[in-house]
């Protein structure tokens, strides 16, 4: 049958072989779990990146983002600090505990603005550390770096 090119898949239909390319599939948005007790905020928060191409999966405590996290494997999570239940130090330590979860990359939310806070959440395992209230283009652009895409 020839060689195929690396970059192209064959694919049979009906008795038919065709040629699809890798560009012609669609590649999925990267999908991120965001973590927050305050509805306003995490509606908020999955409205802009809605707006911006990402998959958005919504958590209200820290033990339903672990489970989320475990189930879905994001490719990145929007973590509030202060949540009842489970706070973010918790859930993040916990999401890094478990090897499944452990590199998926986590931004810090939260309305203190204290550098003890950013180091805190720095020591165990964040990514990265956005303070309320923040800009929609600043939040996508950090989840953009989180991810390791470019910025637009």
């Amino acid at each position: 049958m020839g060689r195929i090119a690396c970059r192209e898949t064959m694919r049979v239909e009906g008795g038919i072989v065709s040629n699809q390319t890798a560009a012609a599939t669609p590649v999925a948005a990267p999908l991120v779990l965001v973590a927050d007790d305050e509805p306003v905020i995490r509606d908020l928060v999955c409205d802009i990146l809605h707006e911006s191409g990402y998959r958005t999966l919504p958590a209200s405590n820290g033990k339903e983002a672990i489970d989320l996290a475990q189930r879905h494997l994001p490719s990145l999570i929007v973590l509030d600090l202060m949540m009842p239940a489970m706070d973010g130090y918790t859930t993040m330590t916990r999401l890094r505990r478990d090897p499944g979860t452990a590199r998926i990359p986590v931004i810090v939310i939260t309305g203190h603005s204290d550098p003890s806070y950013r180091s805190l959440s720095e020591g165990i395992g964040a990514t990265a550390h956005v303070t309320k209230p923040f800009s929609a283009r600043g939040l996508v652009e950090t989840v953009r770096r989180a991810l390791g895409e470019r910025p637009e």
